[in-house]
């Protein structure tokens, strides 16, 4: 209670507590100046309140690591000064959403949810200051857009546990920052290599990678990780 009444605060750093029940829709309005909302590392249930997309001054919002359900609000792409996303390790449902518009995003997890099946949402190519997409063990399908690798910004694609298939080609416009393509664990079957890109490339776990030729590539082999 009173929390909605501080217009003036800029930042509301709850993460990593044990915060239960759900996020009050009347916590959030149009007259707040919020910076940040880190709501990670909770305990929270319900839905992301639609009100949320009225603080259009927010830079960073973290609902990860909670138990949150439901569809996305569709106004989240009201959001457009928000650099950084991150709604993984939840129980969101319904389509996977669209953050068309959203041009200072440059950090994104929607990891470990359950949003529909679908292909590669446009938005995939058109963020101008994306630098990361993590989308890791989702319902993703179908063929990898190749202007994903081309963003100027970009540096870290992983979009391991998804069901990707067919070619995976990066092409030859690749951004200049790119430095991590990971698609291990899904249903690769090809990849056009190019000599522009010389960083890392993970497709363990792909039916690529049981091909002979193909068996010994250094993206076929499985990393040490600490």
């Amino acid at each position: 209670p009173g929390l909605d009444r501080l217009l003036n605060a800029k930042h509301f750093h709850f993460n990593k507590n044990k915060l239960s029940g759900p996020i009050p829709s009347q916590l959030f309005s149009s007259d707040m100046t919020l910076i940040h909302v880190l709501f990670d590392g909770n305990q929270l249930t319900g839905s992301i309140p639609s009100t949320l997309g009225l603080v259009k001054t927010l830079e960073v919002v973290r609902l990860d690591r909670n138990s949150l359900t439901g569809e996305v609000p569709l106004n989240l792409n009201n959001l457009t000064r928000v650099s950084e996303l991150n709604l993984a390790h939840n129980k969101l449902t319904g389509p996977m959403p669209d953050l068309t518009g959203m041009n200072s995003l440059n950090y994104v997890d929607l990891s470990n949810n359950s949003f529909d099946k679908s292909e590669a949402p446009e938005w995939f190519s058109t963020l101008p200051s994306l630098t990361t997409l993590v989308i890791e063990y989702g319902l993703l399908h179908g063929p990898v857009p190749q202007k994903l690798f081309s963003g100027s910004q970009v540096q870290q694609v992983k979009l391991r546990n998804n069901a990707f298939n067919g070619a995976l080609d990066i092409g030859d416009s690749i951004g200049q920052q790119l430095v991590l393509v990971d698609f291990e664990d899904n249903e690769i079957s090809d990849v056009a290599l190019h000599s522009k890109y010389q960083n890392s490339l993970r497709l363990t776990g792909n039916p690529i990678c049981a091909l002979q030729h193909f068996s010994n590539a250094d993206f076929c082999r499985q990393l040490q990780r600490p």
